[in-house]
């Protein structure tokens, strides 16, 4: 599944694909308890972000990386920039 991701990116930089994959990276590192693979899937999500800082369930999921990490910072400023973002769009 990875694979087929990876080359939907190659076609079109979109959101969709960068969230399955960090969804995939974030489900091996919490099976593996390997850090260094969920700071991975971080970047999957934040790259969605910057594509769509709308989207709700890449601010879920990287809030669960962060959580799982134990990046209490990391999650506070997330929380921060997603209050920002939908604060925003009401106006």
């Amino acid at each position: 599944a990875e694979t087929g991701f990876k080359k939907a990116l190659e076609i079109e930089n979109a959101p969709a694909p960068l969230e399955a994959l960090g969804k995939i990276k974030f489900r091996l590192a919490s099976e593996r308890k390997d850090t260094g693979m969920l700071f991975s899937a971080s970047v999957f999500f934040e790259r969605a972000l910057l594509l769509n800082p709308y989207s709700a369930s890449a601010y879920r999921d990287l809030s669960a990386v962060y959580c799982t990490a134990g990046e209490e910072k990391l999650l506070t400023g997330l929380q921060e920039r997603k209050k920002k973002i939908f604060k925003a769009g009401k106006q």
